[in-house]
């Protein structure tokens, strides 16, 4: 719901882009100028760390560590965590990059046009949200661990998934679209 809100919100100013891996995999789609993906990137660092310390002023360190701040984390349940939750990451990006573009793009067959990227997100946190936390952004995990390290340096061991998991996920679905927009 929140992403709903969001692309109705500025869709019509930046594009509604709220996560660097979409980003990237526009611009390496040739649907986003590349020149502006690096100023992007930063605008959705910086609001998802204003974002993570909006939260922190709300429930304030004597929290503690019981107040995460919505950083995600692998389920360390599993037998693989780090495996598990990076291919959660890179096949819930790849779900959500290919309903972005195929969502946006015009084309003569009708479309559920940009409430099929909520929906996506939606089924995607569902079905990768107990493996990964289901980030899909690596700025969405940003904020939220960069707060975090009020109660907890440790925050940013699994960045790294977070980060290169979206970004794999997204590249994936724009080469894909591209070999499916080029039959």
């Amino acid at each position: 719901m929140g992403l709903l809100v969001g692309i109705a919100s500025v869709a019509q100013f930046s594009g509604a882009h709220f996560n660097p891996a979409v980003t990237i995999a526009l611009a390496y789609s040739g649907r986003f100028s590349k020149s502006k993906v690096l100023p992007y990137i930063i605008a959705q660092l910086v609001g998802a760390s204003l974002a993570g310390f909006a939260q922190l002023a709300m429930v304030g360190t004597a929290a503690g560590r019981a107040a995460d701040l919505g950083t995600t984390m692998p389920n360390f349940s599993l037998p693989l965590p780090y495996f598990s939750a990076l291919l959660g990451e890179i096949l819930g990006t790849f779900i959500l990059v290919m309903t972005v573009i195929g969502s946006t793009t015009s084309s003569p067959s009708p479309t559920w046009g940009t409430s099929a990227i909520g929906l996506s997100l939606a089924a995607v946190i569902w079905a990768i949200g107990g493996v990964s936390g289901a980030s899909l952004n690596p700025a969405r995990t940003f904020g939220p661990s960069l707060a975090s390290l009020v109660f907890d340096a440790s925050v940013f061991n699994t960045y790294w998934i977070y980060l290169v998991g979206p970004i794999l996920g997204g590249f994936l679905a724009a080469e894909i679209y591209r070999r499916m927009e080029g039959r």
